[in-house]
């Protein structure tokens, strides 16, 4: 068949049929999907000419194929391309069928057809005694990451085992699953959605692309009214949150920082300027990027915000948000991964987070400097950004140690004396629960959470105050037995209240608290122009 412009309903051939044709062409979209008849590579071609899936952008400047990662030799149209070789045996053109089908099983449930009914993996969740008759019977879940894996990865998963181990895991949706506890049944990943045809835009359109991409595929599944919970997180779930409310579905937004108002008075977003072709094209870049208005928006239809510190807290409350919509959640660590190592031979101060100008690493190194301790070094564990390179060069000692980015921060964090982090703006940084978990004091702002107390844990400044910065250095720098208490009171303090059981056993708690506090619009009754608010039953 030939693909039909502005084409919006179409029928999917049979997944075993590989020589049937398959399109889609959107009617602005700028990419084609088809599925060509007879489509084969001679006997002496190589494999990345008879890959039976590959995606290709219209330009053709780029073939590469997403199975193989190879580039496709072929110079037929942009396509997205279901057949088998004819140039193979017999054997391999039944593996190749048998994998075709899986991958179109995947991209047709996720992009085309109508979600089908769940398959249940034979696996049972351990066993948890049920909370309360409050408690949810079916949790989805979305997140614009990985599920398991390192840094936000790691959060998306300790989330999804409360949920799993009480037993009320419906599905979480994410865009790849790096963990095996959790069956994949109970996962929907998109890594290989077709936002990645939009690849070659700028990162605001493609990443917005994507994120716009996880919410309808969640909005989606709320419309089954398979779910009596949903949680997702800010920026991600404006479409989903109107389907929740319309539906009658309690939600869950996790904000990751502040209130976006506050957070663009700290750290502005350069947002791409709307632009003012008025093609198609141009309207629908305008379309893929996310706006502030947006967030508020998410705020609004939410019935619990989760704020991650006291002073993400108060930016919300000040804001005029009621205190009864938020619910405080601070991150948990992994206090077995993460523990005290041997002293290290001379003072040794650490950085651990991306340096970028947010994260006060200009303030610190301005501080270093200002200090020029003896037999003292500082070590910058994070990736370098651009930012931060005139603010290196300045400041620059022989005594600073820049690291790069690393995975096996714990390995870091082990081997220094204080951790310092004088951050303008975080929700509650990961590090600090990390630095604090392998017993280091930690000069920090109180923007950055609220792991440290001042005086007991480490030493709480003024965000972007170099003075009081080094200060805080010298003053752990002269006094050994202070570093001492502050590092076992440091260790303690995330045994006792930041573990990850500690964080799901919290969570459990805003998901009891979501499906008491919300109510359900009931139509407004004749003559009336507001609906009624019914308590949820």
């Amino acid at each position: 068949m030939n693909p039909v412009a502005r084409a919006k309903k179409i029928a999917a051939p049979n997944p075993f049929q590989t020589d049937q044709e398959f399109a889609i062409l959107p009617w602005i979209d700028p990419f084609q999907f088809i599925c060509k008849r007879n489509w084969a590579a001679s006997a002496n071609a190589d494999y990345s000419a008879e890959c039976p899936f590959f995606l290709r952008p219209i330009s053709g400047r780029k073939k590469r194929c997403l199975v193989t990662g190879r580039h496709q030799r072929t110079a037929n149209a942009s396509q997205i391309c279901f057949g088998s070789s004819a140039g193979r045996k017999a054997a391999s053109d039944k593996t190749n069928i048998q994998f075709l089908r899986s991958l179109y099983l995947h991209a047709v449930s996720t992009i085309i057809l109508p979600m089908s009914g769940e398959t249940l993996n034979p696996t049972a969740p351990p066993h948890i005694a049920p909370r309360s008759a409050r408690s949810p019977k079916s949790l989805l879940y979305s997140i614009f990451a990985r599920i398991g894996g390192w840094g936000l990865d790691i959060d998306a998963f300790e989330t999804l085992r409360a949920s799993y181990r009480g037993g009320f895991l419906g599905k979480a949706i994410a865009y790849d699953n790096r963990q095996n506890e959790i069956p994949a049944s109970k996962i929907q990943s998109l890594r290989w959605h077709p936002v990645r045809l939009l690849s070659s835009l700028d990162r605001p359109y493609y990443y917005g692309a994507k994120k716009k991409y996880l919410d309808w595929i969640a909005s989606r599944h709320l419309e089954t009214g398979r779910y009596d919970l949903f949680h997702s997180w800010s920026g991600d779930c404006l479409e989903s949150l109107r389907v929740a409310q319309r539906k009658g579905i309690p939600s869950i937004v996790e904000i990751p920082t502040w209130h976006r108002d506050f957070a663009e008075r700290v750290a502005p977003r350069a947002e791409p300027q709307r632009t003012r072709h008025r093609t198609p094209i141009g309207r629908w870049k305008n379309d893929l990027v996310l706006r502030s208005e947006r967030s508020i928006e998410e705020y609004d239809l939410a019935t619990l915000l989760l704020v991650l510190s006291e002073r993400a807290a108060e930016t919300f409350r000040e804001s005029g948000m009621a205190k009864e919509k938020l619910f405080y959640l601070p991150r948990g660590v992994d206090v077995q991964r993460f523990k005290p190592g041997a002293p290290p031979p001379l003072f040794r101060a650490i950085f651990s987070g991306a340096l970028i100008e947010r994260k006060g690493i200009h303030h610190l190194l301005e501080a270093w400097r200002k200090l020029n301790l003896r037999d003292a070094e500082l070590w910058l564990l994070g990736a370098i950004h651009e930012e931060a390179k005139p603010h290196l060069k300045k400041f620059w000692r022989d005594n600073i140690r820049t690291i790069g980015f690393a995975r096996d921060v714990e390995n870091y964090l082990s081997q220094a004396t204080i951790h310092i982090f004088p951050s303008q703006l975080e929700g509650s940084a990961k590090v600090t629960y990390e630095a604090a978990a392998c017993g280091l004091p930690q000069v920090v702002t109180r923007e950055s959470g609220d792991v440290v107390r001042d005086g007991i844990e480490g030493i709480i400044v003024p965000p972007g105050d170099v003075d009081a910065i080094a200060a805080a250095i010298e003053h752990l720098y002269q006094n050994p037995t202070v570093v001492s208490e502050m590092s076992t009171a440091a260790r303690k303090r995330v045994v006792e209240n930041f573990t990850w059981d500690h964080f799901r056993e919290r969570l459990l708690g805003a998901y009891e608290r979501a499906m008491q506090q919300f109510v359900i619009p009931i139509p407004a009754a004749a003559g009336s122009r507001h609906p009624v608010a019914s308590p949820l039953r």
